[in-house]
């Protein structure tokens, strides 16, 4: 009997550690805009830290995690707008030039408003790419390891959201327990997975969209002078994601999606001349 419990004690110790190195939970932080809270963030990881850095460059499971909690959702444009506003603000130009196209992509993932209690993950395995996923469903694949660099140091990199946010994702402010409970207990409502399933259909291939180069410089004028709604207009889904070399061992197809519906447009469209990889580009410039 003492062996087998000595047996069944080392066994859990094992499976607990790996669950640990898995899918460790860092910490959950509330995103808020204007005082309204818009998500709940979490961040797991492989090797459970307080250094941002060590965070970042670390190669093991990683993935973010949110959960909607504004009662009035996040549409397509908001969810846009947040992660294009802080990748451009964090990124190193080499790394958003290089991750230009696969965030256009992951705009276009999302199709319709998001409502109180849906799902984000993006989740990493080191040299096998990046699974987004909304509510269980598969909604795309990146390549690319450095894609989900990109969009944790929008979270935690030198100019989060908020210092709070970023403390309490890197645990270093004492977090309510009823803050993670909420995270861990709040779920999508089950018809949301059909609508989601809904988003996903067959296309053709797009052609490959050249990013702006500094050289380009009556073009990057032309579009920090150009109204807003030229630069933050809402990506249609880019059909395929372009391949950046950079820990691409594992080629994983990408789940397609359908052509982008209509839309009713917030305000007129108005044409910069730009590329929507440009315009992205450019409007780091300016930032």
């Amino acid at each position: 009997m003492k062996r087998w419990l000595g047996c069944m004690s080392l066994f859990l110790v094992i499976v607990s550690s790996g669950l640990r190195a898995e899918s460790g939970l860092n910490g959950v932080a509330v995103y808020s805009e204007l005082g309204n809270d818009v998500f709940l963030a979490a961040l797991y990881s492989g090797q459970v830290g307080t250094n941002a850095q060590e965070l970042i460059n670390g190669n093991y499971p990683k993935r973010i995690e949110l959960k909607v909690i504004s009662t009035q959702g996040v549409t397509q444009r908001q969810f846009s707008r947040i992660w294009r506003e802080s990748v451009a603000i964090n990124s190193p130009r080499d790394l958003l030039t290089a991750q230009v196209n696969n965030l256009i992509y992951f705009d276009g993932l999302i199709r319709d408003r998001l409502e109180p209690g849906d799902h984000l993950v993006v989740s990493l395995i080191p040299e096998r790419g990046v699974t987004i996923t909304l509510n269980s469903v598969q909604l795309g694949y990146v390549k690319s390891d450095g894609f989900f660099k990109m969009l944790l140091l929008s979270w935690i990199g030198v100019v989060p959201p908020s210092t709070k946010f970023r403390d309490d994702l890197l645990n270093l402010n004492d977090t309510s327990n009823a803050q993670v409970n909420s995270f861990t207990t709040m779920y999508p409502r089950t018809a949301r997975v059909e609508v989601v399933k809904s988003w996903l259909a067959p296309v053709e291939p797009e052609k490959e969209i050249v990013a702006a180069k500094p050289a380009d410089a009556p073009k990057v004028a032309a579009a920090i002078a150009a109204p807003k709604a030229s630069i933050e207009k809402v990506a249609a889904p880019a059909k395929e994601v372009a391949d950046t070399g950079q820990n691409n061992s594992v080629a994983a197809p990408v789940v397609a999606l359908a052509a982008p519906a209509t839309v009713k447009k917030e305000e007129p469209e108005i044409k910069s001349g730009l590329s929507e990889a440009e315009a992205l580009l450019a409007k780091q410039f300016y930032i």
